[in-house]
């Protein structure tokens, strides 16, 4: 029997490779990283790239190289992808992928996928890119969070509400027993303490409150503004209170 296949869809700094290292943890749930690369080639309204095209794109993409995966040059773009994906598939009852944008795409590919949408603050989400030097302020580090909602909002639209959950990397943080056991449950594997063991063959230590709400101490008041100008929309449909500066 075949593993059901999981996407996790998070923005970059969401907490997704906290998240990999916890679920891959788990002896029943295979997590290998990040596969923006299975959709990346694929355009807003289903298209798939021509097949020569995406072989050359895929003999210098990083994160492809280091996945060791065979291309089959006798497949097509779909069969192609299929295969990768049976190229992952262990002695598990979940493979989960981690994917950072163009999710509505995804479902092109396979319709009865499941999802989960993790989801950080914004305001934490744009100071941990500047730190990675994705951006030079906030104001325009928070723009892959907007984006990556955006293209949340189109993949909902697409597939059941059974089909997916939604976390926030802070509860993770403060109650990950708890959502580590919902995540269980959407998952249809029992709960396993070795989730949170992964501490000792990674750089990451265990859940630290820290991590959370980082923008209050963080940010100048002028930084969370320019940050909560652009997301107080979905900042409000994801339940995150604005700091109650006015608006830029």
């Amino acid at each position: 029997m075949s593993p059901q296949l999981i996407f996790i869809c998070g923005a970059l700094r969401s907490g997704s490779s906290l998240t990999h290292l916890m679920l891959d943890h788990h002896p029943n749930i295979k997590n290998p990283g990040e596969f923006d690369f299975l959709f990346d080639q694929v355009t807003e309204d289903g298209g798939f790239p021509e097949i020569n095209a995406y072989h050359e794109w895929l003999s210098t993409h990083r994160i492809f190289l280091s996945k060791s995966l065979v291309i089959d040059k006798t497949l097509d773009y779909q069969s192609l992808i299929e295969s990768f994906v049976g190229q992952l598939v262990a002695d598990v009852s979940v493979l989960a992928l981690n994917v950072h944008r163009g999710f509505d795409r995804i479902a092109y590919l396979f319709p009865d996928a499941k999802y989960i949408h993790l989801i950080r603050d914004p305001r934490d989400v744009a100071k941990s890119s500047i730190g990675m030097g994705w951006a030079g302020n906030v104001y325009f580090g928070v723009d892959h969070w907007l984006q990556t909602e955006q293209d949340w909002k189109r993949l909902q639209k697409r597939i059941l509400a059974k089909q997916y959950t939604e976390i926030r990397f802070e509860d993770l943080i403060l109650s990950p027993d708890t959502i580590l056991k919902n995540i269980c449950l959407f998952m249809a594997v029992p709960y396993s303490e070795k989730m949170l063991d992964y501490s000792g063959n990674s750089t990451y230590s265990k859940p630290n409150p820290l991590l959370v709400r980082q923008w209050l101490t963080k940010l100048t008041i002028r930084e969370i503004q320019h940050i909560e100008s652009k997301a107080n929309g979905f900042m409000h449909e994801l339940g995150y209170d604005l700091s109650g500066h006015p608006l830029k």
